[in-house]
């Protein structure tokens, strides 16, 4: 519909219908028979397509019909009915419980995210420090960072080298590194540029979180995920190490040594040989009967009750002496801290030495 513009001397006013203005003697506009019944048509048209039956008193009708039709062509889509669909809410779809409403692909990506494994989970990540160096390269088939407030992402075919001389990505986060101490190793990640790095971290005494949260994370790197802790020696390096997934396979240390056997279940602080961060150490355990005829035997735990017993060498073989050995992969339920006891007093040679841990 459009004013009837091809009407001639219809008295329009730019387009539009005027009224007659009786002092100065201009004509109103004249609404053709035709125009006036177009637009009544039209009107009707509405009102009827909505299944209203047209009523000349009331004028509210096409106001009614044009809510009804809106209505009607606005019902909630289903699999089988189009119409329209609400889009969820992010809480919505991490419930992962309603089936009636539209996921965004910036909501869908974030529950992806969200669903991802923890930050430092990794697929084929190895390390190897064949001599006592302040640099190593670390490899992955894929590592989980994350940043403090849960977004993830996926680093796949990662190659970085930490240098313990340098500082920032790729070296340390605050220039120092302890001697004779632990350096945890962090994968750091710049969502803008997508670059990866290594960092190093001061470790010795605590604990180190599984994802960085100091402040001296360099300029633009706001994802990160911890991947290792190593011992260093006293010029500051890394000591020798190979790593395949989170366990540590390190040279042999000797935890503990004795010549005489007690009953009674002692704690041995091993702080000095397992970082605080070791949930599991590897142990090997012996023992030796080096008086004929007294038999030994040695045991450890990972808490102070011979309840817990996980491992036991002993030596009782009459008329000779003889020598027994085990070994266990015991978790660290105190940290750093095991625990030794013995079948009797009697005197022999007890040794533990630990060869590898679990971060």
């Amino acid at each position: 519909m459009d004013f009837p513009k091809s009407v001639p001397a219809i008295g329009l006013v730019d387009g539009k219908f005027v009224d007659e203005n009786i002092t100065t003697g201009t004509p109103g506009s004249l609404i053709p028979a035709v125009w006036g019944n177009n637009v009544t048509s039209e009107i009707l048209n509405v009102i009827i397509e909505a299944g209203i039956s047209p009523d000349e008193a009331d004028s509210t009708q096409l106001k009614k019909s044009i809510v009804s039709l809106i209505t009607n062509q606005t019902k909630p889509a289903t699999e089988a009915v189009q119409g329209t669909v609400k889009i969820a809410t992010q809480q919505k779809i991490n419930a992962a419980t309603d089936d009636e409403s539209a996921v965004s692909p910036f909501k869908l990506e974030q529950r992806l995210l969200t669903a991802l494994p923890l930050a430092g989970a990794a697929t084929n990540l190895r390390m190897f420090i064949p001599a006592d160096s302040k640099i190593a390269t670390m490899t992955a088939d894929e590592i989980i960072v994350s940043t403090v407030l849960g977004r993830s992402y996926r680093l796949t075919n990662f190659n970085r080298t930490i240098n313990l001389g340098a500082a920032g990505a790729g070296g340390t986060d605050n220039g120092a590194v302890v001697a004779n101490g632990y350096v945890a190793l962090y994968v750091i990640y710049n969502p803008s540029t997508a670059t990866s790095a290594l960092m190093a971290v001061n470790s010795t005494g605590v604990v180190a979180p599984r994802i960085y949260s100091s402040t001296s994370m360099p300029a633009g790197y706001t994802a990160s995920a911890l991947v290792s802790v190593l011992a260093t020696n006293a010029a500051g390096q890394m000591r020798v190490a190979y790593q395949l997934g989170r366990q540590i396979t390190i040279e042999n240390r000797s935890l503990y040594s004795a010549t005489v056997g007690s009953t009674v279940m002692t704690g041995v602080n091993i702080a000095g040989h397992i970082p605080p961060n070791a949930t599991h150490v590897g142990l090997y355990i012996s023992s030796m009967q080096n008086q004929v005829g007294l038999g030994v035997g040695i045991s450890v735990a990972p808490l102070a009750s011979v309840a817990f017993q996980v491992a036991t060498a002993s030596a009782a073989v009459s008329n000779q002496v003889s020598y027994s050995n085990t070994s266990v992969m015991m978790p660290l339920l105190v940290p750093q801290t095991i625990y030794v006891t013995f079948a009797n007093t009697n005197s022999g040679a007890f040794n533990i030495v630990s060869g590898s841990y679990y971060i």
